[in-house]
């Protein structure tokens, strides 16, 4: 195979390095959402470039025409990982199913297969031939009508990842926002650049400039992973810490609409539909907090919401949010279910007093008692002699009821004479 040197070598060149370098950085990431999609992404676009490179040297038209074929294992496979790293990345799923994964490659497959069958005639391109009359040969083809379903397929799912990045920017902090925007820059570049090819890219490039795009996507990576800390906060990992919360969590704008909660703080205002509806409709305990009337943009109060036997007390902290401007923007509020927690609390406080009580009414006798020998008076504190059972009905709560026992009613008939 004759091979030239062009003025896109290098920059060709460098767009591989920089991808595959990134690669390797994101490697130690693996196990993040998303990152291994990432990874194949790097890897898919950093082959792209060095097919291209080779392909843009080559003066065959046979070697072109491998080659190319070659670019499309990247060109396929690209749109569809950056499609899985924005569905992990977002939290929109964390991962597909297998016959999900299956469907995503039906048109990258056919397209392959379509492409190596009739690479010269066929549905992907036609009307192959050489153009030699620069510095560097170049292949001069038609794009057939498959070429232009897989272009449709791979802008659907490069649009649809695209969307769920914005939904990121909008609804997230400064740190996942500037995340959101370098991925967002990094995946125009290329697009942009692959719709201006293939509008008529070939008055200014003898090459689809696409992967050279891909290398500055690679830079904004790399700046991502420097300044906005890319994998290390990571909106889904956001999302699923606040799913994940015992406590409920609630998001209103100005106007008292739910704009976010996880599942705990639906199920605590009753579960259903309940975005965009009023929370002080829902909850009107909560109303004094949200209208201001507890000054502060930190407040928390102990509500009870419910009425009855599903009556449930609640820690409630609210959170002002607050835009760029200054301007409030709406309220965060944490819901801590108390219920347990100040049941048993009241029920610890009804067993202390019930056990006050109880030694209240012990009073234990004690100590060496001086008792009289022959009538059993017991002599007290203040030295009086006192009988038995006054002491003892003074010292304790116990009381007597008088009765004869057997012997002593024996006695007492004899001493009447009324029994021998």
């Amino acid at each position: 195979m004759t091979w030239q040197y062009g003025p896109f070598v290098i920059p060709l060149a460098l767009s591989a390095t920089v991808n595959i370098a990134m690669a390797r950085t994101l490697w130690h990431h693996r196990k993040r959402p998303g990152a291994g999609a990432l990874i194949a992404l790097l890897c898919a676009t950093s082959w792209w470039a060095l097919a291209e490179l080779v392909q843009y040297g080559a003066q065959e038209l046979d070697a072109k025409v491998f080659w190319t074929n070659m670019i499309y294992f990247g060109v396929v496979s690209a749109p569809v990982f950056w499609f899985l790293f924005c569905v992990a990345y977002s939290g929109f799923r964390r991962r597909l199913r297998a016959t999900e994964l299956a469907a995503l490659g039906i048109i990258p497959v056919v397209s392959l297969v379509l492409l190596w069958i009739d690479p010269l005639d066929g549905l992907m391109r036609r009307n192959v031939s050489l153009d030699a009359s620069g510095p560097v040969a170049q292949m001069v083809k038609t794009y057939g009508p498959w070429f232009w379903v897989m272009v449709g397929y791979s802008y659907l799912l490069m649009a649809f990842g695209s969307v769920l990045l914005v939904r990121v920017l909008r609804r997230s902090g400064r740190t996942v926002g500037m995340q959101a925007m370098l991925l967002l820059a990094g995946i125009v570049c290329p697009w942009g650049a692959n719709v201006v090819f293939l509008l008529g890219g070939y008055d200014w490039f003898s090459f689809d400039p696409t992967s050279i795009a891909f290398g500055v996507s690679g830079m904004l990576l790399a700046a991502g992973m420097r300044w906005g800390q890319l994998f290390d906060l990571m909106p889904a990992a956001r999302d699923a810490a606040i799913a994940s919360m015992r406590d409920g969590w609630v998001v209103v704008d100005t106007s008292d609409r739910i704009l976010d909660l996880n599942p705990a703080g639906l199920q605590m205002l009753g579960g259903g539909d309940l975005m965009g509806r009023h929370l002080c409709t829902l909850a009107p305990q909560l109303s004094p907090m949200l209208r201001g009337q507890m000054h502060g943009h930190h407040r928390d109060e102990t509500v009870v919401l419910g009425t009855g036997e599903d009556a449930r007390n609640f820690m409630v902290e609210v959170s002002e949010l607050i835009e760029n401007s200054g301007e409030p923007s709406g309220s965060v509020i944490i819901l801590r279910d108390l219920t347990r927690h100040i049941r048993a609390q009241r029920e610890r406080e009804e067993l202390i007093i019930a056990l006050q009580d109880a030694l209240a009414d012990v009073r234990e006798l004690g100590g060496l008692l001086p008792i009289c020998a022959s009538c059993k008076k017991i002599r007290d504190d203040q030295g009086y002699w006192t009988q038995l059972e006054r002491y003892i009905a003074q010292h304790s709560r116990a009381s007597f009821s008088h009765g004869l026992c057997p012997d002593c009613f024996e006695e007492m008939l004899h001493a009447a004479g009324l029994k021998e």
